[in-house]
């Protein structure tokens, strides 16, 4: 799935309350500089006015290395993002629950 130009939306999920939730890769394959720079963020997208047509979209986490899966869970998102699981709230909150996870295929 593809968005703006460069930008690869790799996982996503919607949420009880309708809201889409999106994990997108900018800077997928060599980094935002070419050297590895982290550009992965997380948005959520609403549909405000309910006429099936999302109207915003919001960047809720940003210069996230490899963001490759997300699931909305209560109130915001559980984001996997190598080396770290981070818990968003859509609201400015965020939590480092685990971390240690592998960056690189064997």
């Amino acid at each position: 799935m593809h968005g703006e130009a460069g930008i690869v939306a790799l996982a996503l999920d919607f949420g009880a309350d309708g809201r889409l939730w999106v994990c997108e890769m900018r800077d997928y394959p060599a980094g935002l500089d070419g050297h590895g720079q982290a550009g992965g963020r997380v948005k959520v997208l609403r549909d405000r006015d309910g006429d099936g047509t999302f109207d915003t979209a919001e960047v809720v986490a940003d210069a996230l290395s490899y963001p490759t899966g997300l699931l909305a869970w209560h109130d915001g998102v559980l984001v996997c993002a190598a080396p770290d699981v981070w818990w968003f709230d859509g609201h400015g909150g965020r939590r480092r629950l685990l971390t240690g996870f592998a960056t690189h295929n064997f």
